[in-house]
């Protein structure tokens, strides 16, 4: 089942997982962590990159604003990953905005030591080709999806992708903390339409309420949906 959404999200192995020794000391000596707290906004659509980010531990959102000012969700970051890269590397800006879904640990590597570290690293820039050709990928999948399915199929699709996205290792039963307007702005859709969906998936026992946590119970049907 998890094959069945694969094209929709991205996952890897930990960019620092990824380099050989060298390299890896190479980068390690020039990141600093910062403990960053819920909600903070790490960088603004429309601005220039000082540097990139590698996730240590939290969740981080990227978001547009639509013209109605509403927020829709790009793509949630997960610990292991680099994020903010792109623009640096075709000189541009920063197309979409990031903040703090929770409290996090992020590396934060500048944009010359970033750089430095990609002209030294055959291995690097390799991931990062990688990583740009399947994300580009999880985008035309995300469109395709977002403009052939309905709403409840969108929400069915963004759940199975944050229980992926929140899964701990060798865990079964996964808690999606994200709030009903993170999930709205996500699924594209209003706050009052998640929160009925939801209300309606929790009768139909396909998903349980914890403490305001989010625990899908009956996967069969949210696959079905959106197949």
């Amino acid at each position: 089942m998890k094959d069945a959404i694969s094209k929709y999200y991205f996952a890897s192995k930990p960019l620092l997982e990824s380099l050989p020794s060298g390299d890896l000391i190479l980068l390690r000596e020039r990141l600093k962590l910062l403990r960053v707290v819920k909600g903070k906004e790490l960088f603004q659509e429309g601005s220039y990159p000082k540097g990139v980010y590698i996730l240590k531990r939290g969740k981080v959102k990227i978001y547009q604003r639509t013209q109605n000012g509403s927020e829709q969700i790009v793509y949630i970051y997960t610990p292991g990953e680099m994020f903010g890269y792109r623009p640096l590397l075709c000189k541009g800006k920063h197309p979409t905005s990031a903040q703090t879904l929770e409290e996090c640990g992020i590396y934060v590597l500048s944009k010359e030591d970033f750089f430095h570290v990609l002209t030294k690293s055959t291995r690097l820039s390799t991931i990062l080709l990688q990583n740009l050709s399947h994300e580009f990928t999880v985008l035309v999948n995300h469109i395709a999806s977002f403009s052939q399915k309905s709403t409840r199929e969108r929400i069915a699709l963004c759940l199975l992708i944050l229980q992926e996205k929140y899964r701990k290792p060798n865990q079964n039963q996964v808690e999606i903390t994200l709030s009903r307007s993170d999930l709205a702005s996500f699924a594209g859709t209003t706050h009052e339409t998640v929160a009925r969906a939801i209300s309606r998936f929790k009768s139909e026992n396909v998903l349980q309420i914890r403490e305001r946590k989010i625990v899908i119970i009956n996967q069969d049907l949210l696959h079905a949906l959106i197949e």
